[in-house]
């Protein structure tokens, strides 16, 4: 059965079809609807700020998959894009994309902490036509933070995490 999508939607509007629970973006810049997939305990669609909002556990993967999240930012300040826990392993690989209208921003994270300190390697930088951010992170309490520090407001970043 096709899905009934909202006929002349708005960037970032959601849709959740009701017989499957599915939950779909529409994304202006490629005119199609965009499946959003569940990133596991905690996670909750946040509809009115069009970006998926985790509880306290963010959105840890199993050592041996990967997931994706969407983080909408309103300000260039620095900011936590992720947070993981020590126990999800000692290393983590992020892919990153950060877009504002059509500017695209991709690069690669590489995280390794030894319980006391996260040390990080950013390569595989591409954009279109500005550096849309810079990154940093940081280890306390057992937690390893993934900043961002976007060049414009609203900057959507795409997050794929994969523990090593």
């Amino acid at each position: 059965m096709p899905l009934d999508f909202p006929t002349g939607p708005s960037e970032g509007q959601i849709y959740t079809d009701a017989t499957s629970g599915a939950v779909y973006e529409w994304n202006s810049a490629y005119g199609y609807w965009s499946k959003l997939e569940p990133l596991g305990d905690g996670v909750v669609y946040d509809q009115a700020n069009v970006a998926l909002a985790t509880a306290s556990a963010a959105f840890d993967a199993a050592n041996t998959g990967g997931s994706a999240k969407i983080t909408v930012t309103t300000t260039t300040a620095e900011q936590p894009i992720d947070t993981v826990a020590n126990t999800l392993g000692w290393s983590i690989e992020y892919t990153i994309t950060a877009n504002v209208g059509n500017s695209s921003h991709m690069s690669k994270l590489h995280i390794v902490h030894d319980d006391t300190i996260a040390t990080y390697s950013e390569y595989g930088i591409i954009y279109s036509n500005v550096s849309l951010s810079a990154y940093t992170t940081n280890y306390a309490a057992g937690i390893i933070t993934v900043n961002a520090i976007p060049t414009l407001e609203n900057t959507t970043y795409n997050i794929y995490k994969r523990s090593l």
